[in-house]
This record gives structure tokens, sequence and C-alpha cells, in this order.
């Protein structure tokens, strides 16, 4: 989903005419999301002695502190307090989310939660895309749902793949709503994803999007036809007769 902004709204302007001409997707640093849980993680420690120390002087430096400080905090009483290895953990948490680009996809575009949420209440538009039209530049991971946190292994010692990438994966069931799958890319953070052009498919227009905003939509899908030679199909978002959901169909222009 995406949020139409005002006509003097240039730079949000321009990140809109990044996605629709440039073919370019926003990877976000999971710091600047709206949930506050996002990323979070349990761990559990099974090492011990002095493979413990070692552990934790090497997550020392990757917060920036020289190695010398590092082997001097590790050796000291303050690792023996629970309080510091919870602060440790935060620290190391907030450091992957700042190093982290993610894009927030959803696979439902009949939600009428996610179009009053991320869509401007309705105003805005939402892009449908191809993966598979691109499988190096949009490599999609579903988000799964569930209540507890993930768990990882000494400070995510081992954790490779996808498994690196759980706490970013995992959401609240209270999510579940947004069927969502992610973008992550390791230090990438506040960047654009540039994909192919193929890969966009089609363009839905919100129920409440204004004629100027819908006219404004289709002057770039028709620039992007003379640039690429491909015009996503338009479609328009409508109240369904009987239900509380959303029904798409297609549009003119």
């Amino acid at each position: 989903m995406v949020r139409l902004p005002a006509a003097t709204d240039t730079q949000d302007r321009g990140r809109l005419e990044d996605l629709l001409l440039h073919n370019r997707l926003w990877l976000a640093a999971p710091s600047t999301f709206n949930d506050p849980f996002d990323g979070r993680s349990a761990y559990d420690l099974t090492l011990r002695g002095t493979e413990l120390r070692k552990e934790l002087e090497r997550l020392l430096r990757r917060q920036g502190m020289k190695s010398e400080e590092a082997r001097r905090q590790v050796r000291s009483d303050v690792v023996a307090n629970p309080e510091w290895f919870r602060q440790q953990r935060e620290q190391h948490l907030n450091l992957i989310r700042n190093h982290l680009g993610v894009c927030a996809l959803s696979a439902n575009p009949r939600s009428p939660l996610l179009w009053a949420h991320y869509a401007q209440d309705h105003k805005g538009l939402c892009v449908q895309l191809r993966p598979w039209a691109d499988p190096e530049a949009l490599v999609a991971h579903q988000v799964e749902y569930r209540n507890d946190y993930p768990v990882m292994q000494d400070f995510d010692r081992a954790a490779t793949g996808r498994d690196a990438m759980l706490p970013f994966l995992r959401k609240s069931t209270d999510w579940a709503y947004e069927e969502e799958w992610r973008l992550v890319e390791p230090e990438r953070p506040n960047t654009p994803q540039p994909f192919n052009a193929g890969a966009m498919t089609g363009v839905i227009f919100g129920m409440r999007m204004t004629k100027a905003d819908k006219a404004y939509v289709c002057e770039l899908m028709e620039e992007r036809q003379r640039r690429y030679g491909v015009k996503p199909k338009l479609y328009q978002a409508v109240a369904a007769a009987r239900a509380y959901r959303v029904v798409i169909r297609k549009a003119s222009g």
C-alpha cells in the first residue's frame, strides 16, 4: 500500500515517482517502524567460561568498543549481573535494527485495515508486484505470526540465512491480518532497492482516491510505458455490496 503525497510535498512525490517510474522500492531501517516489538527476540545462553567471554567480547566489538576495553569489561564482575546481559542484548538488537533494510509487502490487497493504515485512509494506491519476474531483487520472506519471541542461541552466534533474520520475520498474531512478506537486506538501511520493470503488474486505486490523484498516477503510467514498453494494469478498489470487504475491479485509463 502507498499513500498519495500532497502535490506540494516534493520529497514524498519523489518517493512515489521513484517507485512508479524508476522501479525502486524503499528499504527502511526497522528502527523506523511503527511497531516497537518488531525484531525482538529472546536468547538462550548455552556458552560458559572462556567461550562465553569470547562471545561477549565479540559482541562488544561489534557495538564499536575497542578490543582492550571489551576484554576489561567482560573480565569485570559486571558480567555476572543479569541486568548487564539484558542491556547488551538490547544494544545488540538496536545495532541490527539500524543496519538492516526492510521492505514490507502484503499478499492481501483486499484488506480494509491495510488500506486504512497504509494507504492514507483509502486515498492512496496499492502496487502489485510479481516477485518471480525478478528473483534476485525481489526475494520475499513470509512473516510468521506467533505470540512469543523467536529464541536465538548465544547472541545469534551460529545463525545464518533465514535463522539470522528470524526476529524480523516474526510478529505478534495481532498483525496476522497483514499477511506480510518482507525483503530483508543486510547493511542497506534507508536505501532504494531497484527491480525489473516487468515485475510491476498492476496499480489499484483506493476507494477515496481523488480524480486529480488518479490523473497524476495515470500520467506516470503513460510515462512508464514510454520508458520501458510496459504498463501495469489499472484497477479500482470498491466496497462490496453485502460485506465489509474490498472488491478489486478493472479501471479505465
